[in-house]
């Protein structure tokens, strides 16, 4: 490198154009459209994502997310991967298996997109080995787009009682509900 060159690099503090705009130099990969009623989503590697109801974006995704000890996501290999479209609504069904090294986690989902535009995601564990960390569990994750901001919510917990409250107005990292059973 010349000393000229060596100074562009020393003063080009911009990060490539994949980490602005995504923090991952990881393609944004298209996944395959399904339909239910009015409802439109992008299945990609076990998860649903930008999730329409009639053209409009309601949820960014919705996924089953197996977290290691430093909250890191693993990627799931998919088996026995099945996508029926129909005229009435979609289903999806599938094995995954995370695995990092010794540490395992398996599940089965299932995914059902119903013509009146419902949708249910189903996942069930199937075994787990050598899981070491209190951080590394499953769990279920969805992530909301602009048009749920102060949308009003009900949410039945594991005690059975039912709260009535809003989503937030802004996107904040902490959980606006927890120990959800329903709704």
């Amino acid at each position: 490198m010349t000393p000229k060159q060596e100074d562009n690099h020393e003063t080009d503090q911009s990060p490539p154009a994949p980490i602005a705009l995504c923090g991952t130099e990881q393609p944004d990969v298209v996944g395959r459209t399904l339909t239910a009623g009015p409802t439109s989503v992008e299945f990609d590697n076990g998860q649903l994502r930008y999730l329409k109801v009639n053209g409009i974006e309601v949820l960014r995704a919705v996924a089953f997310l197996v977290r290691d000890e430093n909250w890191g996501t693993y990627v799931p290999a998919l088996s026995n991967l099945k996508v029926e479209q129909r005229a009435d609504g979609f289903s999806v069904s599938y094995q995954a298996v995370c695995k990092r090294g010794s540490q395992e986690i398996a599940y089965d989902a299932t995914i059902e997109g119903r013509a009146d535009g419902s949708l249910e995601f189903r996942p069930a564990l199937r075994h787990r080995r050598r899981i070491s960390s209190p951080r590394a569990l499953a769990s279920s994750c969805c992530i909301r787009s602009k048009a749920w901001s102060a949308m009003r919510v009900e949410v039945e917990h594991v005690d059975g009682k039912v709260e009535k409250s809003k989503f937030p107005a802004r996107v904040n990292p902490i959980q606006p509900f927890l120990h959800i059973r329903a709704r």
